[in-house]
């Protein structure tokens, strides 16, 4: 992350999500940064690619942080531009179908055995928007792609799924499993990388990060 590292020493680092999981892949970086959410309507129209659909959640998502904080209460302390917003958005597509956070064990469990002894594909988009001036914005996306295999039920029993949902770690968790943390049993393996299903691909948020540090040296020579 040293591309990161060097923006965070010129502009403030603001990470549009509230996830637990994008926080400490930031913390664990050594990372500076002000959470500040914004609600957007996640719908996915029908037909919409799962590339193409977490690009633009992504980018929606940024641009309604960015909204709120330049439309933000007076009593809050405002941020000092330049500033940089980084949103990001994950869909777990199984055979045509996105399946998001479930919003109870039943629909958690059926997810769970849908996937199992399957492969499904997770798309994590990276959306980071700048705010050099009040008057120019600079903003960039990029997607990452990782394949997920499940055990089967060779492997993982119904005793096991069962002992995971009684847990909750499914509830809050696109596809209804969490990776890193206790739904790891859940997987054989990874076509990619991890910290694309946790939800947050730092390769890719440093190689935006490098456009963005050329961005503001070139803004800095045209002043």
């Amino acid at each position: 992350m040293n591309y990161l590292r060097r923006l965070s020493a010129i502009t403030p680092i603001i990470l549009g999500s509230g996830s637990p999981r994008r926080k400490d892949l930031l913390q664990q970086a050594k990372i500076p940064f002000t959470v500040k959410t914004a609600d957007i309507s996640e719908t996915i129209p029908a037909g919409e690619a799962p590339e193409q659909a977490s690009r633009r959640l992504a980018e929606l998502k940024a641009h309604a942080v960015s909204k709120s904080i330049l439309t933000q209460n007076s009593q809050e302390p405002p941020f000092i531009e330049p500033f940089l917003i980084i949103a990001s958005d994950t869909i777990v597509w199984h055979n045509g179908d996105c399946l998001g956070k479930p919003v109870n064990i039943p629909e958690a469990r059926e997810t769970l055995w849908r996937l199992r002894g399957q492969k499904h594909h997770v798309y994590t988009a990276i959306s980071m928007l700048l705010h050099n001036s009040s008057t120019k914005v600079f903003s960039e996306q990029q997607v990452a792609k990782t394949a997920v295999t499940f055990k089967d039920d060779s492997k993982v029993s119904d005793e096991e799924i069962e002992r995971y949902l009684a847990t909750g770690d499914s509830l809050d968790k696109a596809g209804a499993y969490g990776a890193q943390e206790l739904g790891s049993f859940l997987v054989d393996h990874l076509e990619g990388a991890l910290d694309t299903v946790i939800g947050f691909p730092l390769l890719v948020v440093d190689e935006l990060a490098a456009k963005f540090l050329q961005t503001l040296g070139q803004s800095s020579q045209n002043h």
